[in-house]
């Protein structure tokens, strides 16, 4: 049997993440009531504004964490790694939740008629299909222009 592996945590990088989580959730459940403006009382859209605003921290600190393992010193990462292990991790839920989103959209729109296997592919090339995936196209352009640093990549 092998012995366990050991993980070198960095205690504030889990930290970080915590609060970007909370954050991400905050922003999530105010969004919609900020978009309520003068549908609702006053003092409940500006409590939700004001949620909504203090969240937005959580994508650039996402994005930081994301540049802070990625580029550790310590690590040399090799083209294989990046391609067969980090990539797949992006690419793969990103197609299969992009499937399902494109699914659910014909299906209750009851639009299965006009659905076109050449056209949602374009749109997936072009885009997110649903605005909340950009984030997976921001991180594998990240990870495509990560080999360029030449200190880093074997």
């Amino acid at each position: 049997m092998n012995p366990p592996k050991t993980v070198n945590r960095v205690f504030y990088f889990d930290l970080l993440r915590v609060m970007a989580i909370t954050a991400v959730v905050v922003l999530h459940n105010s969004v919609d009531l900020v978009e309520q403006y003068g549908k609702m009382p006053i003092m409940d859209w500006r409590f939700a504004a004001f949620y909504n605003g203090i969240s937005r921290f959580c994508v650039p600190l996402f994005v930081l964490l994301s540049g802070g393992l990625l580029l550790n010193p310590d690590k040399v990462v090799t083209i294989r790694e990046l391609f067969n292990k980090r990539l797949v991790k992006l690419v793969i839920p990103l197609v299969f939740w992009s499937v399902i989103y494109v699914g659910f959209d014909y299906y209750t729109q009851g639009n299965f008629a006009n659905f076109s296997f050449k056209d949602n592919l374009i749109t997936f090339y072009k885009g997110p299909v649903i605005f909340h995936f950009w984030f997976f196209y921001m991180m594998i352009g990240i990870y495509l222009m990560y080999p360029l640093n030449p200190r880093k990549v074997v």
